[in-house]
């Protein structure tokens, strides 16, 4: 996938007919996706377009991604290496070994996941009882999330063959995560590169997180088509600034919408009246209090209910709530 620029058709037909390396392409907005045949092929393709300072980025073909698996029940202190022993005393290509941990407290788990390369055996890998004599089970590997690149920030893609210029996941400026200042700093301001909101770039409430995107499609009263046509966005595209808004000064909340002049009001003033008929008594009474101190319960969970209402109210996007909500009770969530 090759960065889009005004010269990309006349640099397809000097790929082709002057250095002589077979290549399609398709545009994929702000991309080009270019195709070639064999792997000498893309070899040439890539050192060509490092030659010319291209940014791209490679998805590696099916042949070459490796059959991801997790294994359960081996004990949470054993090595990493004694297990890829293990498999590859068994005849298996093991391309990597990585304990799962907990999302937010970073507690390892009893979860393996292992990268193996494609063998002739590779199917007989869900048929293995132990390893290192410890009972196990074996399952495919499912992601539940979307896979971002550490470079770029972009999605669908990882970051050992991204070229695209780097993009720091905290200050959205233009370098490498690890070199950023505001890097440990609680109080440093932070923004988004996919969508300019005032959070970190890989934020899962981010309105550009792909699994958000495929949401907001789904819209009551209109059909599928309708919808698809009606957003459009490229999960890829960064949010462009709008021309009549001004730039935002660093910590300002973006996304805040600016709150409209009320017309003022002319005659009296009127009061909504309580119908104190329709307030519950007796024991519908009692089931409404019961029903608060649940309640109560569950936001007890929370850890800073003033940090997490201020976040909250810094968004007027409904789905954003939700999600900052969702972020706030995720500590007391244990994961399967």
């Amino acid at each position: 996938m090759m960065k889009r620029t005004i010269d990309y058709r006349d640099l397809i037909k000097q790929i082709n007919e002057v250095e002589k390396i077979p290549c399609k392409a398709k545009e994929a907005g702000e991309f080009v996706k270019l195709f070639c045949d064999t792997p000498n092929n893309v070899r040439a393709l890539t050192d060509f377009l490092d030659k010319k300072e291209k940014e791209y980025f490679v998805i590696p073909g099916r042949a070459e991604k490796p059959i991801k698996i997790v294994i359960k029940g081996i004990p949470i202190d054993m090595d990493l290496e004694e297990i890829k022993a293990d498999l590859v005393s068994k005849n298996f290509r093991v391309d990597k070994v990585n304990q799962l941990r907990k999302y937010k407290t970073g507690e390892p788990l009893r979860i393996y996941e292992v990268h193996l390369l494609p063998t002739a055996n590779i199917k007989e890998i869900y048929s293995l009882k132990s390893i290192g004599y410890t009972m196990v089970g074996v399952e495919p590997y499912v992601n539940k999330q979307s896979n971002q690149c550490f470079n770029c920030q972009l999605w669908n893609h990882g970051s050992k063959g991204c070229k695209l210029h780097p993009k720091c996941v905290i200050c959205a400026g233009n370098l490498p995560s690890r070199e950023c200042p505001s890097k440990g700093k609680p109080d440093a301001p932070i923004k988004c590169t996919n969508c300019n909101g005032p959070h970190t770039a890989n934020y899962r409430g981010c309105p550009r997180y792909p699994k958000n995107i495929q949401r907001s499609k789904l819209q009551t009263g209109k059909s599928f088509a309708e919808a698809a046509r009606t957003n459009t966005q490229n999960v890829n595209k960064p949010a462009a600034p709008n021309a009549h808004t001004p730039t935002p000064m660093p910590g300002q909340n973006v996304n805040k919408q600016t709150p409209q002049n009320r017309p003022e009001q002319t005659g009296p003033r009127t009061h909504p009246t309580v119908n104190n008929g329709s307030l519950p008594t007796g024991e519908g009474l009692n089931e409404v209090i019961a029903l608060v101190a649940e309640v109560r319960k569950i936001f007890q969970g929370i850890p800073n209910i003033s940090e997490t209402l201020r976040n909250i109210q810094s968004t007027d996007n409904v789905w954003e709530k939700f999600m900052i909500l969702t972020e706030a009770f995720r500590p007391n969530c244990v994961t399967p």
